[in-house]
């Protein structure tokens, strides 16, 4: 019933409905749910809990909850945490928006494609059929720039944001 209801709302006839949806579904969430999970809440709760890592991981499963998907609940949850330590590792928010405007933009984009027959609707059947050719080098990639964000992180970028937030977690 969700996947129909989403199908019906993100229904783009014309270049013009893809722009308008842009604004619906990609930049009007990565801005407003950036600043409430990872500005309000990941801050609040990594300051209740005294971690950083804690924060975000409650924060990650609340952020899926909130959709009210069963089936995405886990890869959300691990969407959240990748916003939620860009955040921290950046100490800056507009990352975390960048990064959630791409998911979102990409998964309208490609419905899009779809609807206009632009590419072929098997497209959403990847991951159902153990299609690992195609699953794989997304997650190796994803892993390898996850890691190399990591490892270039700016120390004092983290460290000043959580003495701005009062949090004392470990570096």
């Amino acid at each position: 019933a969700a996947g129909r209801l989403t199908e019906a709302l993100v229904s783009m006839e014309t270049p013009t409905e893809l722009i308008y949806m842009t604004l619906i579904v990609a930049v009007m969430p990565a801005i407003g749910e950036e600043l409430m999970f990872r500005g309000i809440i990941q801050r609040l709760l990594s300051q209740q809990f005294k971690s950083y890592h804690i924060g975000i991981w409650i924060t990650a499963l609340l952020f899926s909850a909130m959709h009210f998907q069963f089936f995405g609940f886990f890869p959300r949850v691990f969407l959240g945490a990748v916003l939620g330590y860009l955040l921290i590792w950046s100490g800056n928010i507009i990352y975390p928006m960048i990064a959630h405007f791409i998911n979102n933009f990409a998964s309208l984009l490609i419905t899009y494609m779809i609807q206009h027959e632009m590419i072929g609707d098997e497209i959403e059947t990847i991951g159902g059929q153990q299609e690992w050719l195609y699953i794989l080098p997304g997650l190796i990639m994803s892993g390898l720039l996850f890691y190399f964000l990591w490892r270039k992180r700016s120390v004092s970028a983290e460290q000043e944001y959580l003495e701005r937030n009062f949090i004392e977690g470990a570096l």
